[in-house]
C-alpha cells in the first residue's frame, strides 16, 4: 500500500492577548486609563451660565410687574365690592347719617386741659395758653350761644337744612338781649332768614333787622346786635340814674324799664318849660352802632317870643363832648329849670 508523502507540521504558537481588531483603535495605555478614571467630568463654568441669566432677568421682571398690577386690581375690586355691600339703601338711615354729620361739631370731645408757664428770663410776644379761654373771647364779642339745632326738610333739588340758633348778648339778666335766628340753607346758600329780638330792641334795630332779612345776611345782623347792646345798656343806666336824681321832674323807672327808651323828659310844673333829651342809636352800613344825642326845650305859648331856648341844642352837644352825657344833662336841667 502506497502511502502519500507527509506534509511538514506547522506549529501555531498561541498568544495570551485577547483578540483585537486591527481596524479599531489600539487600546490606550494603562496609565492613561487610570488617569481617566480619577479625573471627574468637566462642569459648565459660571461664564456659560451668565448669558442664560441675562436672558431670563427681563422675563422675570415683566412677570413680577404683571403680578403686582393684577394684585392691585384685585384689591380695588374688593374695596368696591365692600363699599357696595355696606352702602345704605334705607331712606331713614340716610337721613340719620346726614343729621349725624351736621351735628358732628356739637359732639366733638373737649380738648385736654393744659397749662404752660414760661421762664421769666426769656422775653416773648406770644400769649400764654389758658385753661379758660372764654373770658378772653368775650373781649371781641359778648354773644353767648345757648343752642343750635339743625333739621333736614324734604326738597326735590338738593338738601334743605333748617338751622335754629338761640343766644343772648351781654350778661345773663334782665338787661340781656336774647335773640333767635331761623335760617333755611339750600346747599351752601341761605334762602330764608328770620330774626326775633325783644320788643324794646325792635325800636332801634327794626329797620336794620328787616334789611338783613331781605338780604339774607345773618353775619351783619349778629354784628349789629353785639355793637348795639352795650350802648343800649349805657343809655338805660344813664336815664335810670337821672330819674333817681330828679324824682320830681321825670318818671321813676328802673334800669330794665329804660331799655330801648330813647327819650327822657324833665318837666317842672304843668305850665313851665320842658327839657327833652333824646339819645338815638343808629346802625351804620356795616352794622356799627353809633350814638346821637340831642337836647331841646319845649315851652308853652307864653315863651314863644323868647329865642334863647334855641341855643340849648348846640350848647348841650358841646357839653357832651367836654364833660360827658350825665353832667351835660345835669347842667341843662339846672340852666333851664333851675333845679340843681
Amino acid at each position: 500500500m502506497s502511502s502519500s508523502p507527509s506534509l511538514p507540521r506547522r506549529t501555531i504558537a498561541s498568544s495570551k492577548k485577547p483578540f483585537h481588531d486591527a481596524r479599531q483603535q489600539p487600546y490606550p495605555p494603562r496609565q492613561a486609563r487610570e488617569e481617566l478614571r480619577r479625573t471627574p467630568p468637566a462642569r459648565p463654568s459660571q461664564q456659560s451660565k451668565e448669558p442664560s441669566d441675562e436672558v431670563l432677568r427681563p422675563v422675570l421682571e415683566s412677570i413680577n410687574s404683571e403680578i403686582a398690577a393684577l394684585q392691585r386690581e384685585i384689591a380695588l375690586l374688593e374695596r368696591e365690592e365692600r363699599a357696595q355691600t355696606k352702602k345704605p339703601t334705607d331712606t331713614e338711615e340716610l337721613i340719620s347719617r346726614l343729621l349725624a354729620a351736621n351735628d358732628s361739631h356739637l359732639t366733638v370731645p373737649k380738648p385736654p386741659k393744659f397749662s404752660i408757664t414760661a421762664e421769666a428770663d426769656i422775653p416773648s410776644a406770644l400769649p400764654l395758653p389758658t385753661d379758660k379761654p372764654l373770658p378772653q373771647l368775650k373781649m371781641f364779642s359778648s354773644i353767648t350761644y345757648t343752642s343750635c339745632n339743625t333739621t333736614i326738610e324734604p326738597s326735590d333739588s338738593s338738601i334743605l337744612r333748617r338751622q335754629s340758633i338761640r343766644g343772648y348778648v351781654g350778661k345773663f339778666g334782665v338787661s340781656m338781649l336774647d335773640f333767635h335766628l331761623d335760617l333755611r340753607i339750600l346747599g351752601d346758600q341761605v334762602v330764608d332768614l328770620s330774626a326775633k329780638v325783644p320788643i324794646w330792641a325792635r325800636k332801634d334795630l327794626g329797620a336794620w333787622i328787616n334789611e338783613c332779612e331781605e338780604t339774607l345776611n345773618p353775619s351783619y345782623l349778629l354784628y349789629a346786635l353785639n355793637s348795639y347792646h352795650p350802648l343800649a345798656v349805657k343809655r338805660a343806666a344813664t336815664f335810670a340814674a337821672m330819674s333817681k336824681r330828679y324824682t320830681e321832674l321825670t318818671r321813676q323807672l328802673k334800669k330794665a324799664a329804660w331799655m330801648g327808651v330813647d327819650t327822657m323828659v324833665f318837666r317842672w310844673g304843668k305850665e313851665g318849660p320842658e327839657v327833652v333829651v333824646r339819645w338815638q342809636l343808629e346802625v351804620g352800613d356795616m352794622g356799627d352802632v353809633e350814638s346821637k344825642l340831642t337836647a331841646g326845650v319845649r315851652v308853652p305859648g307864653v315863651y314863644a317870643e323868647d329865642g334863647e331856648w334855641v341855643r340849648i341844642a348846640g350848647w348841650f352837644s358841646e357839653m357832651v363832648e367836654e364833660v360827658g352825657v350825665r353832667k351835660a344833662i345835669e347842667a341843662t336841667v339846672q340852666a333851664v329849670l333851675g333845679v340843681s
